[in-house]
């Protein structure tokens, strides 16, 4: 649904109604899909919790085979963990620097708005 109404006027739909309409159905159905892929990310870290304390009360000797294989599917977890956060972190960081440090019109016409002092005067933690 997502991809039928990402580009309407590919299938016909130019007038302003419909592209109203599938604007609002591909916002919907874009948050539908995040929040189902959020909903399985969770489930998976969860399984994985739960698995490793249940492996974690077993004798390793007994269940070594299973030990083995799950700490090499944590340790892939783990990076693909590590390879979708760090880029987010990373773009967030650079978000907020240009919005905050490179004199953005924009946010600079909000904190005039808003009544704040400039940035200079702020104490910066990072």
């Amino acid at each position: 649904l997502t991809a039928f109404t990402r580009f309407p006027e590919s299938i016909g739909w130019t007038d302003d109604k419909s592209l109203e309409e599938c604007n609002t159905i591909y916002v919907i159905s874009s948050f539908a899909q995040l929040v189902i892929m959020a909903i399985w990310v969770l489930l998976v870290w969860w399984n994985t919790i739960v698995t490793g304390d249940r492996l974690r009360a077993q004798p390793f000797l007994s269940t070594r085979p299973a030990q083995l294989a799950f700490r090499v599917l944590f340790s892939i977890q783990l990076l693909g963990l590590v390879a979708v956060a760090l880029p987010c972190l990373v773009n967030l960081n650079s978000l907020i620097h240009k919005w905050f440090f490179d004199n953005n019109a924009e946010f600079m016409t909000a904190m005039q708005l808003m009544q704040l002092p400039p940035m200079k005067n702020w104490t910066i933690l990072w």
